[in-house]
């Protein structure tokens, strides 16, 4: 396996929303990789195409924190991670990445409307709803 596909994740997009992506990486004395170390991550859109990319530089010697909000629609089919690239011909890598975690945060609207379905099986301002709880006219 290609040392760059080590790091490399997709993640099918659960629709509009955002996601929250944080890792820790340490790129430690033994990589031997002298014009330094490159990671990428952007927003593949259904035509294959890139949104959002952001690259940064991965510092040596010391455990670093790496963090991005990505705003997604439609149109976006999948998070796309590839964090370890090379400026130059691949020498010997020697890269941790730990706590890698992504998070999907719904829209207001579907949020409330998942916390609604879950935790009480009914939409609770639901016409049906309503009207199961009308008094009936000829009761009084």
């Amino acid at each position: 396996m290609h040392p760059c596909m080590i790091f490399s994740r997709k993640r099918r997009s659960q629709g509009p929303g955002e996601y929250s992506l944080s890792l820790k990486y340490l790129v430690d004395s033994l990589d031997r990789n002298q014009r330094g170390l490159k990671g990428s991550v952007w927003l593949e859109r259904r035509d294959s195409s890139r949104t959002n990319v952001y690259t940064t530089t991965l510092r040596r010697n010391r455990e670093e924190s790496f963090s991005r909000r990505f705003t997604t629609d439609t149109t976006h089919r999948r998070l796309r991670i590839d964090f370890l690239t090379f400026n130059a011909r691949p020498e010997r890598p020697s890269v941790t990445v730990t706590d890698l975690k992504v998070e999907y945060i719904p829209p207001t609207r579907t949020a409330v409307e998942k916390l609604y379905e879950q935790q009480l099986d009914i939409r609770i301002f639901a016409d049906d709803f309503l009207r199961a709880a009308a008094i009936p006219k000829d009761s009084l």
